[in-house]
């Protein structure tokens, strides 16, 4: 896995099942936005949130993480996923991988793909500012997030329930 791994970070950019966070989120609401985006992402394979990558805009240098720093858990995302109410109590199912790149530290979520999407909340759920809403649909479209304020284009929505 460390090997497409490595591919993904040297395309030098992100694509509709991956996408690079330079460390950790620090705020619940953009981490489960990102995981939904991620998961409802009509592609056939499973999806990558790599941390210790910075974005494509600064290179897509890795920088690695502070082994002390905000880093999760499997245990800590998965107790996280199950506390939100999601539509049917249907979530995605994620791992949590930890590697090493010359003396970097880095951690790849892999969120599994599933054909039970659109995965969204059946309640709002605000960290800050933020909030993922109920009923809303995010994805991807090539490298970019649907918008937190808003949902999915139906054309997008209607392949993944096709799926």
């Amino acid at each position: 896995m460390l090997e497409y791994i490595l591919k993904l970070i040297n395309s030098k950019r992100e694509g509709e099942f991956w996408d690079f966070k330079e460390k950790h989120h620090d705020n619940n609401a953009l981490l489960l936005h990102d995981i939904l985006c991620l998961a409802n992402a009509v592609t056939k394979s499973n999806k990558y949130l790599i941390y210790g990558v910075t974005d494509p805009a600064s290179g897509c240098d890795v920088k690695g993480l502070d082994v002390a720093g905000n880093r999760k858990s499997q245990a800590d995302l998965i107790d996280f996923l199950r506390t939100h109410n999601f539509a049917g109590d249907i979530r995605p199912e994620i791992e949590l991988k930890h590697f090493q790149l010359d003396d970097k530290n880095i951690d790849v979520l892999v969120i599994l793909d599933h054909p039970q999407k659109p995965y969204y909340l059946t309640e709002d759920y605000r960290d800050r500012q933020n909030i993922v809403k109920a009923n809303y649909i995010y994805t991807r479209n090539l490298d970019t997030n649907t918008p937190i304020t808003s949902s999915a284009d139906l054309r997008r929505i209607e392949a993944m329930w096709r799926e």
